[in-house]
């Protein structure tokens, strides 16, 4: 049982299940754990498609794969490629952690293609429950994305290309 109360500004009173513990002529101020801010707490100003520490990732990027700031290289937060074998077929996984907040304000999406020439070939990566699976897995702030997807299927035994797309919303 906890029971606070403010009388006023000069005395608080904090009333727990052991006791009562008052401190007299002095101004408590109490505050949380900040959460997680938007991409305009985050940046500082910095444009979404611009890249403020010229370390190859735009700013929008590296808020969506958790950066501290736009001053942090995010180099080592891009998404990885591994390849694994699932029950003797093989699979490539696409990892990535992103920031949970970025999804009220970016599109986020992990594309794939058989042919870098064309351009317009780039399909969304859908979970299917099959071919392509998707896991997202809290961790505090951020959630740890995985994309599995079975080479056989999706690319026809041919060349398999992956990339992360991320887009500011309106």
């Amino acid at each position: 049982n906890t029971t606070t109360t403010w009388p006023d500004f000069n005395t608080v009173a904090i009333r727990v299940s052991e006791g009562t513990v008052l401190f007299d002529n002095m101004r408590v101020t109490v505050s949380a754990e900040p959460g997680d801010g938007g991409y305009a707490d985050w940046s500082d100003g910095a444009p979404f498609d611009g890249d403020k520490n010229s370390d190859g990732v735009p700013n929008g990027l590296a808020w969506v794969l958790g950066a501290e700031s736009p001053d942090d290289d995010a180099r080592d937060l891009l998404p990885t490629i591994v390849t694994a074998d699932d029950e003797g077929e093989e699979v490539l996984i696409f990892a990535f952690q992103r920031r949970r907040a970025a999804l009220d304000e970016a599109e986020i999406v992990v594309e794939y293609n058989t042919d870098l020439t064309d351009s317009e070939g780039w399909t969304d990566a859908e979970d299917d429950e099959d071919s392509i699976i998707i896991t997202e897995t809290p961790n505090g702030l951020l959630d740890e994305v995985a994309v599995r997807i079975k080479t056989s299927v999706v690319a026809d035994g041919g060349r398999l290309f992956l990339r992360l797309r991320v887009t500011q919303l309106p």
